[in-house]
């Protein structure tokens, strides 16, 4: 047995989590087709590329609420590995969303809360709520972005780079830079979008200057259905790596998935102080 961050995790899990990652956000079957995408490795048109981006957007919406576990296991080139577990809960028709992290026992009842765009934080040693940025999710190298809809169309505009190969997979690459006005994390990112699937498999954040930040691989994608039958492709394993601070990475790893309706309280301060009493 391995003892991280105050509590015990089994190694066989520790073994599971450095091989597989996960970022938490949903991934809707296609609503529109885009057949001569797949069928030929052609550059595309700027309408494809727009279309492409507007069809990742739709993908990344949920129609149902949303409830998961999470494991998110930080490997720190100087502080070793720390490993969390959550309930998350999302619900997109008024965009809001619900992080009660469970282990280690000395985080136990914190948690964060997005309201109306802003994200706050519980502490239940003090019993304070703080309005805190977008950035680093509980000390990790995930940020609200990986929780949230993609929103591409409405914040960037995108160019077709290439057709390349990602591994096994043909993928295209995409160019996005942030459009005049528009508050992003990062103004400038990349993506690898498989031919067949459209799924995201790689995504790269960059600084204005041009610095690579971070990059991100979605390794595994498990389809389910919600209360309505509609089907959604989730991405079930991601990896981040920080490409700053070299040797730093994060792994993602969703369990428990259920796509129900929530109760309504649940994303309210109240019902968050609740859990740490």
């Amino acid at each position: 047995m391995t003892r991280l961050r105050g509590y015990t995790v089994n190694k066989l899990m520790l073994v599971k989590l450095s091989l597989i990652s996960i970022v938490l956000f949903s991934m809707t079957l296609p609503a529109m087709s885009l057949p001569a995408f797949a069928a030929n490795e052609k550059p595309l048109m700027q309408t494809q590329v727009d279309a492409l981006l507007a069809e990742v957007d739709e993908r990344s919406k949920f129609e149902s609420d949303f409830k998961a576990v999470i494991y998110l296991q930080q490997k720190h080139r100087e502080k070793g590995e720390l490993l969390y577990q959550a309930s998350v809960y999302r619900r997109d028709e008024n965009d809001r969303f619900m992080m009660l992290f469970l282990k280690p026992k000395s985080d136990a009842g914190k948690g964060y809360l997005v309201m109306d765009k802003n994200l706050f934080l519980y502490s239940p040693n003090t019993g304070d709520w703080s309005r805190v940025s977008e950035d680093r999710i509980a000390g990790t190298d995930t940020n609200l972005n990986n929780f949230e809809t993609w929103n591409l169309v409405e914040r960037f505009n995108g160019t077709f780079v290439a057709n390349e190969k990602l591994g096994k997979f043909k993928v295209h690459h995409i160019a996005l830079e942030s459009k005049p006005g528009k508050k992003v994390d990062n103004p400038k990112m990349d993506l690898w979008i498989e031919m067949n699937s459209h799924h995201v498999l790689k995504q790269q954040d960059f600084a204005l200057s041009g610095k690579l930040l971070r990059t991100t691989y979605r390794t595994k994608w498990k389809l389910l259905s919600d209360e309505k039958s509609v089907e959604r492709y989730i991405p079930i394993e991601t990896r981040i790596y920080n490409e700053v601070e070299k040797g730093n990475q994060t792994i993602i790893v969703i369990d428990k998935i259920a796509l129900r309706a929530l109760p309504a309280n649940i994303f309210s301060k109240a019902w968050l102080e609740s859990k740490s009493r």
